[in-house]
């Protein structure tokens, strides 16, 4: 039988299992790490059966592996049936493949691009690699210049082995800037009579996961395993890992830093709030000296020198010009008295601010410390916990027209009238072209102060054949009035139809439409007063 392990959007992972007692072969295309490796009855693991896993359990169902190769350098795993049907499974990390033909033609191919069918069988894949086996090392340039160039022509000879498998024949040999040719040859040959040693697989975890058949030096400490099953797996098991641990931390880690960064422009405006409100004593000074030589104030002046009676010297206290002598005395009194009331809030937030940004810098450099999916989803837990709860859409979003209209880039005033209705308010033209035109739907109401600009004003409806009340319409007929330049006036008259006779002429400026079957409503400008939410 044949199963995929796990779910959603990760590489397949197909189980072959052989008669008892043979096992279960695995075969991963995990982008990076494919593994094809077979594990002994009673390991095998369970998983989701896929699509693409019973398309090859049918093909398969009752015949028998003729015939199993391995190309070697190609990295190809080749598994031929009775009845002339073949698989191929390349384990080349930058691009694994699973192929399945029946007598020459291809029924089901598994790359990176999806699984497809039909076709013609592709060939191996061509390789200008050397094997491993097959490599002289004897063939050592006998002029080397410096490490680096032994290492060029190592990497060059021998390029179905990983980097690590030169730097490790580097460090057995001592290499450094005289590189001794015959010790680099000697290490080699070291590393390959290794190989049909019995040992322990190895797996280096760091940065990068790396398998090894036999421990190497220039590694370090890893972890030892019993057979070289047991570390594929393991390497494998560390790969997905890593990739879901990041996947996991992938959305808090933004939201975590744009948390931080928030914070940290807040407390910078909270801050010099404070310092203005500080100076409390000092406006309360200067509205009592303009109290006490309120006659020498001139009108419209932008300033005035006056004696300080706390001082010795004379004051120039700054003035507002379009304010009259009183006005200026009420403003600096107001901005004593705001001050004195402000600073201690402001203080308390601030403090407030500091202790939440060094709860979040912490979180940050705690992250860094995140190893397994385990702990990643602990930390996700944590950061929720301290994060500010996400906003949710408003709702009139959910209503737009179109599912793109949702995410437009508009923030109308948002207004709750009688019966629960939803008004929504432009603030500029542009914005008011979006509201009408692209969130409004054809049954919404539409509605505009007559003969004056203004914003325009939906009424969102969930139901156009019932009626709006009348107490609903005059509500958002006041609103229309209050948003537009009539808004002192005491009686506005505000036109109101359905949205879909409302039309745009081509080539008009923003915020122009025209309308027709329009009615009027005489109504004084007014906002509600609850239910406002700005």
């Amino acid at each position: 039988m044949l199963q995929k392990r796990g779910a959603g959007e990760r590489p397949p992972v197909y189980l072959l299992r052989m008669e008892p007692p043979v096992g279960t072969l695995v075969l991963s295309l995990r982008r990076g790490a494919p593994m094809a490796v077979l594990l002994p009855e009673g390991r095998s693991p369970e998983g989701e059966k896929s699509g693409s896993a019973a398309r090859i359990e049918s093909v398969l169902a009752g015949m028998s592996i003729v015939e199993i190769a391995t190309p070697g350098v190609e990295r190809s795993l080749t598994l031929r049936w009775d009845g002339g049907i073949e698989m191929r499974v390349d384990l080349i990390p930058a691009r694994p493949a699973l192929y399945l033909a029946e007598k020459g033609r291809l029924s089901l191919a598994v790359t990176s691009a999806g699984v497809e069918t039909g076709g013609a069988l592709p060939a191996l894949p061509a390789s200008e690699r050397a094997d491993l086996l097959e490599f002289d090392p004897d063939r050592l340039p006998a002029e080397t210049g410096s490490e680096e160039e032994l290492r060029a022509f190592l990497r060059r000879s021998v390029r179905s082995l990983p980097p690590e498998w030169t730097e490790e024949a580097l460090r057995r040999a001592g290499a450094g800037e005289k590189v001794d040719r015959e010790r680099v040859a000697a290490a080699w040959k070291e590393m390959v009579a290794e190989l049909g040693r019995e040992g322990p697989a190895v797996l280096y975890p760091g940065e990068k996961a790396f398998l090894a058949p036999f421990p190497f030096r220039s590694l370090g400490e890893g972890a030892a395993f019993d057979d070289l099953a047991e570390g594929m797996i393991a390497f494998w098991t560390d790969v997905e890992g890593r990739e879901e641990r990041a996947a996991l931390l992938r959305d808090v880690l933004p939201a975590v830093t744009k948390e931080r960064k928030r914070l940290h422009r807040l407390g910078e405006k909270l801050r010099k709030e404070l310092e203005k409100a500080e100076r409390f004593p000092e406006f309360r000074k200067k509205g009592e000296i303009l109290s006490i030589h309120f006659g020498r104030i001139r009108k419209g002046a932008a300033s005035v020198r006056l004696p300080d009676p706390y001082g010795d010297e004379e004051l120039v206290i700054a003035l507002d010009p379009s304010l009259s002598a009183e006005e200026n005395r009420r403003r600096y009194f107001r901005l004593a008295k705001k001050g004195e009331r402000g600073a201690p809030i402001l203080r308390e937030r601030i403090g407030e601010t500091e202790r939440k940004l060094t709860e979040l810098s912490a979180l940050h450099a705690e992250a860094e410390s995140v190893a397994t999916a385990e702990e990643a989803e602990a930390f996700r837990e944590k950061a929720r916990s301290v994060l500010p709860p996400e906003k949710k859409a408003a709702p009139w979003r959910e209503k737009a027209r179109k599912p793109k209209d949702r995410r437009l880039s508009i923030r109308p005033k948002e207004y709750t009238v009688t019966g629960g209705y939803t008004v929504l308010v432009g603030r500029d033209n542009k914005e008011n072209d979006l509201l009408t035109l692209r969130v409004a739907r054809p049954g919404d109401l539409w509605f505009h102060a007559a003969q004056a600009s203004g914003s325009h004003v939906v009424l969102l409806r969930d139901d156009v054949k019932k009626a709006v009340p009348k107490d609903a319409l005059l509500m958002a007929a006041a609103i229309a009035a209050f948003h537009s330049k009539a808004k002192h006036a005491s009686k506005v008259p505000v036109i109101y139809t359905e949205r879909r006779h409302v039309r745009k002429p081509r080539g008009s400026p923003p915020g122009l439409v025209t309308c027709t079957r329009e009615k009027t409503l005489f109504v004084e400008p007014a906002l509600p007063e609850l239910g406002e939410k700005k």
